[in-house]
């Protein structure tokens, strides 16, 4: 948040400890942070990468000052970019961000804070409704890490009952990596198809390791020559899922396992 809107909070809170106490563990852990940002904004940049980190965060500050503003205006004391940070629950917030998201035009970090904030149990169908929505009709001008944060809101408020949908996400090759967080909790329900998906994204070379996590948390065993290969993978964590999901195949079968070759 910055000083003009934490000024325009303290002047609607009035001091009011009330208000305050809901938020007092929040802003004893995500205020410092907040704080050493604006501190090295202040200094003289000694490298390019600083400048850079510097001209990004002032640019941000910028765009999403009306928000931060808007936010402070219905009583929340922290800026869209801190609010996935705080676990106090914040639902005056909910119907701000979403008039931002749709109403205005913002860089993608700033599209991300907002989705990210989002991306509450208790945002409720509403906003997952519009999330949805919000993906169909923006796939194509979203950038990668915008579109994964955009998944895992849709993943972390869906219920059960939203299977389906979730499946449709996943299983649409336009949306790239909004796919992944759908995958995932798809997986993690054993949700009938969820591993076709993966065994297809896998075969595609398209986000390996979310496949073979998938694979491995439905519990896709029959899928293990597919998997094999990965384990001498270069890539750490790519090789580490794999074994991870081969040690689970063999425990499950062991005889299966003692009549391959060694």
């Amino acid at each position: 948040m910055t000083r003009e809107a934490r000024a325009a909070f303290d002047r609607i809170s009035n001091g009011a400890s009330v208000r305050l106490e809901r938020w007092k563990e929040d802003l004893a852990s995500v205020r410092p942070w907040t704080e050493l940002a604006l501190k090295r904004l202040e200094e003289q940049p000694t490298t390019e990468r600083m400048s850079t980190w510097q001209n990004a965060v002032r640019a941000n500050i910028e765009a999403s000052h009306e928000l931060d503003l808007e936010l402070a205006s219905v009583g929340v004391p922290f800026s869209v970019g801190e609010l996935a940070n705080v676990r106090a629950p914040y639902p005056e917030a909910i119907p701000v961000l979403l008039r931002h998201l749709d109403g205005r035009e913002y860089p993608n970090d700033i599209i991300g804070s907002i989705i990210g904030a989002l991306a509450v149990k208790y945002a409720g169908e509403d906003v997952l409704n519009h999330l949805i929505a919000y993906l169909s009709a923006n796939s194509g001008k979203l950038s990668k890490h915008v579109l994964y944060t955009l998944g895992n809101a849709i993943a972390e408020i869906a219920p059960k009952d939203r299977a389906d949908e979730l499946l449709a996400i996943a299983n649409t090759a336009d949306y790239s990596h909004a796919r992944l967080g759908p995958l995932l909790k798809l997986a993690r329900l054993r949700v009938p198809g969820s591993a076709d998906v993966a065994v297809k994204m896998l075969q595609q070379g398209d986000s390996t390791w979310f496949a073979l996590k998938a694979l491995a948390l439905s519990k896709a065993f029959a899928h293990r020559d597919l998997v094999e290969p990965y384990v001498s993978s270069e890539n750490i964590e790519v090789r580490r899922v794999a074994k991870q999901f081969i040690a689970a195949a063999t425990k499950a079968d062991p005889k299966r396992s003692l009549l391959r070759p060694r």
